[in-house]
């Protein structure tokens, strides 16, 4: 037994030296992000930035429950005043930040052009932009950081940053990006110039019209941002409203269309591909469990131009198809109404809305979703 035991040792002690002299037990990992081994080339830049695409909005059939246009299907707490403002939040995440500020301390290690690095940083600058906006708005104050910290730094303990700076800076990250994203980029779908320009015209947009209504100096300066922004796109003579000359289904085809690669209207098109990145809009539209407002509903102008409660195209609300007579194009297009084919089955039969679907998981009022 116990030259077993003394066998077992030395092979050990084999086995670990084999080890050392081949170097093994220094390599480093190969399924993750290390700083000797990354950030070499530019295919490792576009690599890091892929991971913040997921983070662009996608649609959110129950967010407007929140709001006057949509009625779910119990009450809401934060319309009826019951809210209680909880003290921290899923929203109140911090690890997109600090990966942001982790590619832009280390990206000029590659061994690329600066225009290319350039490329990349403002993608990287747009994303933390985009992230920074939705901290302010949510939060008001938050801490600034410019670079990547540890759970050492001390200036996790630092006081927050004036909404202000931190709008300013949210500026300056758009405005990089604008100037260094190529204004036609070869990958479809990936970021370029004008989406830069528009998410700054919309951010712009919101600032300056905040700090307008709340009295906060610097409005003005906001708004000719998201002035110049939005001239930029519209110079550019790219964009327009998608448009086959038939204003009854084109606003509703635009939103089933399977690619917008090319689409005039998309601006930032989100890509579906089978086997990569697909969705279930099918099944979240038939169990949304909520429905259009009547509010909403009468946002919609009669077909002269007016308001329901000043045209005379107007016929009143009695029945659904009065109410949808003579009015937008748009109206019918987004809300389902009597004829709309729900679902085409395998055997080629359909199900055709004929009354409203209230009472089901579906609808809550008789302005169903259709969009």
């Amino acid at each position: 037994m116990k030259t077993l035991k003394t066998l077992l040792i030395l092979g050990s002690l084999a086995l670990i030296t084999s080890c050392k002299k081949d170097g093994y037990l220094d390599r480093l990992p190969l399924s993750s992000i290390t700083e000797p081994t990354f950030f070499k080339n530019e295919n490792d830049l576009m690599l890091y930035a892929n991971q913040f695409y997921t983070s662009l909005p996608t649609q959110n059939f129950i967010q407007d429950n929140q709001s006057d246009d949509k009625v779910p299907s119990s009450i809401n707490a934060f319309l009826a005043g019951q809210y209680v403002v909880p003290n921290t939040d899923a929203s109140y995440n911090w690890t997109n930040i600090r990966n942001v500020n982790y590619f832009l301390q280390r990206y000029n290690n590659a061994e690329a052009s600066a225009a290319i690095k350039n490329q990349y940083a403002g993608e990287i600058r747009f994303f933390r932009a985009l992230f920074y906006w939705g901290l302010s708005k949510r939060y008001g104050d938050v801490a600034w950081y410019s670079k990547d910290l540890t759970e050492k730094s001390e200036e996790l303990y630092a006081p927050r940053t004036p909404r202000n700076i931190v709008m300013d800076s949210v500026l300056a990250d758009l405005n990089f990006a604008v100037e260094n994203i190529p204004a036609d980029n070869v990958s479809a779908g990936r970021l370029h110039k004008y989406a830069a320009a528009a998410l700054k015209a919309r951010i712009c947009l919101w600032e300056g019209t905040r700090r307008k209504y709340f009295g906060v100096e610097g409005s003005e300066k906001y708004l000719r941002e998201a002035l110049s922004a939005a001239e930029l796109i519209m110079g550019s003579n790219k964009y327009s409203l998608y448009s086959t000359g038939n204003p009854t289904t084109d606003y509703y085809n635009l939103f089933i269309q399977q690619e917008l690669n090319g689409n005039t209207e998309s601006i930032l098109g989100r890509r579906y591909l089978q086997s990569i990145l697909m969705n279930g809009i099918s099944r979240t539209l038939g169990e949304t469990g909520t429905g259009y407002s009547k509010d909403f509903v009468q946002n919609y102008l009669c077909s002269d131009g007016l308001p329901t409660a000043l045209s005379t195209k107007y016929k009143g609300d009695n029945t659904p198809e009065d109410e949808f007579a003579d009015r937008d194009p748009r109206a019918k297009q987004t809300i389902a109404t009597k004829g709309f084919v729900l679902l085409q089955n395998s055997d080629g039969s359909k199900d055709i809305i004929d009354l409203p679907r209230i009472g089901t998981n579906t609808a809550n009022t008789r302005s169903e979703e259709r969009r």
